[in-house]
């Protein structure tokens, strides 16, 4: 649980209250956290957390943030690791099943795995807290340390999909109805943080991430180990394989706290997966997520007045050119091939 949802809210980092300089000269936005509250108090419906907050939904939407900050390596390893081992693995010689692939749109995935480096955030939109009780200052999810997971494609497609965006209000969000297996004890899920850089994004839009590393999870000969032992007691009889490969990557050692996420998330995933796979229950996915963005109060009115700055324009015509002269080339040998 984060510290900041069981203790008093004293402050009011309301949408908009500008961040804070700190005399190391880093900015947030400051949260001074207060007396404890009840157990029995829930943040979002008790105004007791936070007495100033603008309205309940602004209220819950700080819980949310709260409560998705951190254990990103974690959350993506857990995933990354449950379908290298469910749909790259050859299937048990007495199983009937066929092995599935990820694909996107036309182009199978050639590898996949975990990338490191700078999300692009606004002090505004970062956390810093203060304890009142015990006099301690920290800083909250550091977005120079940040990680994601990177698909390519055989045509060397690059696509973003990070989990970890949320606590820095870049709010969207995917529902998670549709993809609940009602025979797998999967529980039901809120609406999940989900950020995916497709092709149209790469095209259209600013670039949020600045990659300073990556690791393949794919073609790491020490996962194709560890994914091919059997899940026992909830986890794979040894963790030490996936640990050493995090923690290679991490910029710190894990925590105690951490490898037991880990532990815990493989096994519910790959668990969930096998069943998803087994059943193909996938094929009745949507076509596309349903996807939403969890607003500020007034913030779709500020981005229609928004207008792309001169270099972002410059930026998109010069890859609209880059495009059609491309297109143009393939088109052209095409028909030269032809001739």
């Amino acid at each position: 649980m984060h510290p900041a949802i069981t203790r008093q809210i004293m402050n009011t980092p309301n949408p908009y209250v500008p961040e804070m300089t700190f005399p190391d000269g880093t900015s947030a936005k400051l949260v001074v956290l207060g007396k404890e509250i009840g157990s029995t108090v829930h943040p979002v419906l008790n105004n007791e957390w936070w007495p100033t907050a603008l309205s309940d939904q602004v209220r819950g939407k700080l819980v949310r943030r709260f409560l998705r900050e951190g254990h990103i390596l974690p959350l993506i390893s857990a995933v990354l690791v449950a379908l290298l081992g469910e749909m790259y693995t050859s299937p048990d010689g007495n199983s009937s099943l066929r092995r599935s692939r990820l694909n996107y749109k036309s182009s199978p995935i050639a590898d996949f795995g975990i990338a490191r480096g700078r999300a692009s955030v606004t002090p505004q939109d970062m956390f810093a807290f203060w304890d009142t009780l015990t006099d301690q200052f920290w800083l909250g999810q550091d977005p120079k340390d940040h990680y994601w997971i990177y698909f390519t494609t055989l045509k060397g497609e690059e696509l973003v999909l990070d989990f970890g965006l949320f606590t820095f209000n870049y709010c969207t969000i995917i529902s998670a109805e549709p993809y609940i297996h009602p025979d797998a004890n999967m529980v039901p899920a809120p609406p999940s943080p989900c950020y995916f850089r497709n092709r149209s994004m790469a095209r259209n839009a600013p670039t949020l991430h600045t990659e300073t590393g990556r690791m393949s999870v794919l073609r790491n000969k020490n996962l194709h180990r560890f994914v091919e032992q059997e899940l026992i007691n909830e986890c794979p009889h040894d963790c030490s394989i996936l640990f050493d490969f995090m923690e290679s990557f991490s910029s710190r050692p894990l925590t105690v706290e951490e490898k037991k996420m880990t532990e815990a998330w493989v096994f519910w995933n790959t668990k969930w997966l096998r069943c998803i796979l087994s059943t193909r229950h996938w094929v009745n996915w949507p076509a596309e997520p349903a996807l939403a963005i969890e607003q500020d109060p007034g913030e779709m009115a500020a981005l229609d007045k928004w207008t792309p700055p001169k270099d972002m324009k410059k930026k998109r015509k010069s890859k609209k050119r880059e495009y059609n002269k491309e297109t143009i080339g393939k088109v052209f040998n095409r028909w030269e091939n032809r001739v």
